[in-house]
């Protein structure tokens, strides 16, 4: 028996891998993400698994779930293979698809039997600040606490200009130490480093076109 895999551009493997390597490898990454916020929002998470992409499996698997808050990551922007938001609107409502923040432009957010269905994307650093923004959030208005980044907060002085677009809220991995904001970028939702080598994150606001050398601005640490 063969299988088929579509191998991206992006995607560096070894010849040898099979498709079954390539999902244990790549695909399992994502759910690991979430792991940090089961004791801040006091949640249990059903892990569904990774699925192929055939919106028959898919539509089928997301029409069983029971949980009070329903999360898909990955095909969920525009592409040929991006079906999620298709199989939203087709078995429940798609009120959201694609909003003005980086990373994170494809998300989407549905309602199907009457329980919200977040649309992250699949690069794994959209995913985790979508997250962070939308999903924490919702968790915690649905205990009736109020909703907040679940990060400590401090203020700090930019060491250098960060660039941003009217009309789009960014979030920027940063660098702090000693009271001082080193910008790491904006872009690169899929360079999971610029992560694990960030100290934590500054949100540039919508209104503005970014942030001047030397502003005080606040920055969300991870713990």
């Amino acid at each position: 028996m063969t299988k088929d895999l579509d191998i991206k551009w992006t995607d560096i493997v070894s010849p040898t891998m099979t498709p079954d390597d390539y999902l244990r490898e790549f695909g399992d990454k994502i759910k690991y993400n979430y792991k940090v916020y089961e004791p801040k929002a006091d949640i249990a998470k059903e892990i569904k698994g990774i699925l192929k992409d055939s919106k028959k499996i898919i539509k089928e698997k997301i029409t069983e779930c029971n949980e009070d808050i329903i999360l898909v990551t990955g095909a969920t922007s525009v592409g040929e293979t991006d079906i999620i938001p298709y199989i939203v609107s087709e078995i429940g409502e798609l009120i959201v698809h694609g909003i003005t923040m980086r990373p994170g432009s494809p998300m989407g957010l549905g309602f199907i039997k009457n329980k919200p269905i977040f649309l992250l994307p699949g690069h794994p650093v959209a995913a985790m600040i979508c997250f962070d923004r939308f999903v924490y959030s919702a968790l915690l208005i649905m205990q009736n606490l109020k909703p907040d980044l679940p990060y400590k907060k401090v203020k700090g002085i930019l060491t250098r200009k960060v660039a941003s677009a009217l009309g789009r809220t960014d979030f920027a991995r940063v660098k702090f130490a000693n009271g001082k904001i080193q910008p790491i970028r904006i872009s690169g939702s899929s360079i999971l480093t610029t992560m694990t080598k960030s100290d934590g994150f500054i949100i540039i606001d919508k209104n503005t076109e970014g942030l001047d050398e030397e502003s005080k601005v606040e920055v969300y640490l991870y713990e």
